[in-house]
């Protein structure tokens, strides 16, 4: 059976008075928040690292070619030590 409109406005007066319910209300939504940050740092540390990654292979790809390390350092932004060291 639905709820009136009157009852769920008694409902939400009653559980907005609830301590305990305001409490776990409140640790669900930290939790929700710390979650969601959680995950978009996750992502935000795996696009720079599969974009670093990327670099890399290009530049190996290029070195494989015989293309100067300079050229290879100015394309990848990568330092003439690290193409190097591939």
């Amino acid at each position: 059976m639905a709820m009136t409109k009157d009852e769920k406005i008694k409902l939400y007066e009653e559980l907005m008075e609830d301590k305990d319910f305001l409490h776990e209300m409140n640790k669900k939504e930290q939790a929700d928040l710390k979650y969601g940050g959680e995950m978009a740092y996750a992502k935000d540390k795996g696009m720079k690292e599969g974009f670093e990654q990327g670099k890399l292979n290009i530049a190996k790809n290029l070195k494989s070619l015989d293309i100067s390390i300079d050229d290879i350092a100015k394309i990848t932004c990568l330092s003439i030590d690290e193409i190097k060291k591939l």
